[in-house]
């Protein structure tokens, strides 16, 4: 996004880190049968007035 000139900041969430509330869930629970694609989300934070643009090149309609 950096090339169309706009800003943007990123959040990334591991879903697979232990909860604060429960430190051993993934030790006893592990990732048998899970995908561990989704073991990560990204968060992009964009203006408001640069979402429509920000939208069409995630979306692939602006190379």
């Amino acid at each position: 996004m950096a090339q169309y000139s706009i800003q943007y900041s990123i959040k990334v969430i591991n879903r697979k880190s232990p909860s604060p509330f429960d430190a051993g869930s993934r030790a006893r629970t592990g990732t048998f049968g899970e995908n561990l694609q989704l073991e990560y989300e990204y968060i992009l934070y964009v203006k408001k007035i640069d979402y429509k643009k920000a939208n069409a090149i995630i979306d692939g309609k602006i190379k």
